[in-house]
């Protein structure tokens, strides 16, 4: 099996196959039972792969990854914000019987703004971390509005991208980010818990009073 070091100056080959088969069970990375899992395992791999470029800068100590590598690894975190507030938001509008809409934007200001108001709806106790929560992702927003700041030089209209900012404290900017995605995914958690519960008592009303069920409202 080919090493890490060895793969650095690997050049094509005609033998290349990206169906190939695993060598091992450590070798393959198995993305076929997830699909019944939605959004699961891309929110997940996103926020592990910035855990992942955050723990290599930090301990590498390389100035030209830690000028570089800021990319991909920033531009994972705003993925998964963007991933767990979509399915946040699905789970919030369904514990609130209001009608599916899908988001095909990448706008996080207002995934977040729709997610915040009904989170403070639903659950008016939780308006102390929502604070905290608005801080950063407002921050993060600014940063990259449409998620095109940490991919690109450019936006779309040809302007510079991220032309505020020269530095970024990786260490701070992590843990602020680790402590929104610790709240979003426990939110997103209680969320489904309440949600299950809903669907069940609903269930269980309709199965023992028939047509005459027509809901809580």
């Amino acid at each position: 099996m080919t090493g890490h070091d060895d793969m650095r100056y690997i050049w094509p080959k005609k033998e290349h196959d990206l169906h190939a088969p695993a060598d091992n069970y450590w070798s393959f990375s198995d993305i076929g039972w997830q699909r019944r899992l939605g959004l699961a395992g891309r929110i997940r791999g996103f926020r592990r792969a910035a855990e992942l470029l955050y723990e290599a800068m930090i301990s590498q100590h390389s100035i030209r990854d830690l000028d570089t590598v800021i990319f991909p690894y920033a531009a994972c975190w705003r993925h998964h914000v963007e991933l767990q507030l979509k399915t946040l938001l699905a789970q919030l509008r369904a514990l609130g019987d209001l009608p599916v809409e899908n988001r095909h934007h990448h706008r996080i200001d207002q995934l977040w703004h729709e997610a915040r108001n009904l989170m403070i709806w639903l659950f008016p106790d939780e308006k102390e971390d929502l604070v905290a929560v608005d801080r950063v992702l407002s921050q993060l927003a600014d940063l990259d509005p449409d998620g095109q700041a940490f991919r690109y030089a450019l936006s779309r209209d040809g302007r510079l991208t991220l032309n505020e900012i020269d530095k970024i404290n990786l260490v701070a900017f992590h843990e602020a980010m680790m402590g929104v995605a610790n709240y979003l995914d426990a939110a997103d958690t209680s969320v489904g818990v309440s949600l299950d519960t809903k669907r069940e008592i609903e269930s269980y009303y309709a199965a023992e009073f028939g047509d005459a069920w027509t809901g809580f409202s």
